[in-house]
């Protein structure tokens, strides 16, 4: 408890010195009591430090999980480290530690951010190697590395393929593919999954709307972004910025 209140208190050092003290007084810490300073690390960005207390749980004979290491590629996410993410999550399965869907996850916003859709689509068929099926947010993180590429022909393959794994799209799956559509000025696109998402029953919501709207504005038409945007009008929704 008093590990957690120092590294809640972003005092990781107090945290450290404590823990030591605790292995000075024949006191093995657990998993939890080294988790609790990597996950501080890894929040403030400190992504080697956060390795180096890896390295010494799994030194002091404490058996790191999934968790501790999900904590870490959710820092080399933020940071954008693709390399030293795929050695940790190399390094995780040599040491015969599974993979959850929250660590693929992880992997594939990193490609994400990237925009490195040949990385996202070889990550999701990993996963499903692995046993572990991909869920509605690992497709729809997994098409934002084709927002990020304006790569909407991708993008509709993708979720062709999700759609064959018995993953419907929601809203926000709709909305992550206009907004590709936004990025490569293609209206027409946009105009499509806009009514499809429709056709399938779903309520649009801001973010729908607001990309076609940009995709149409973009794209030099903009009747028909007047028009979308006198449809939000009319239901209701404000558009965004």
């Amino acid at each position: 408890a008093l590990i957690h209140a120092c590294a809640k208190a972003d005092d990781t050092d107090r945290a450290a010195r404590w823990l030591d003290h605790m292995v000075k007084r024949g006191v093995q810490p657990t998993v939890t009591s080294y988790s609790t300073i990597i996950d501080r690390m890894s929040k403030s960005g400190n992504v080697i430090a956060a390795q180096e207390w890896l390295s010494r749980m799994t030194e002091a004979g404490v058996e790191a999980d999934v968790v501790a290491y999900n904590m870490i590629l959710g820092a080399c996410g933020r940071a954008g480290d693709v390399d030293t993410a795929q050695a940790l999550f190399n390094q995780m399965q040599e040491r015969r530690i599974v993979p959850n869907v929250v660590a693929f996850n992880l992997m594939l916003n990193i490609h994400a951010r990237l925009g490195d859709t040949a990385a996202a689509v070889c990550r999701l068929r990993e996963m499903r190697q692995a046993g572990i099926p991909a869920d509605r947010e690992s497709f729809n993180i997994a098409l934002r590395s084709f927002v990020k590429s304006a790569d909407v022909t991708g993008a509709a393959i993708l979720v062709k393929e999700m759609k064959a794994h018995g993953v419907q799209p929601d809203a926000v799956i709709y909305a992550t593919i206009i907004s590709a559509c936004a990025r490569a000025k293609d209206s027409e696109a946009a105009e499509n999954w806009l009514q499809e998402l429709l056709a399938d029953g779903l309520e649009a919501d801001v973010s729908a709307y607001s990309n076609t709207i940009d995709a149409c504005a973009r794209a030099g038409d903009h009747l028909r972004a007047e028009y979308w945007l006198t449809r939000m009008d009319a239901l209701g929704l404000l558009p965004s910025a």
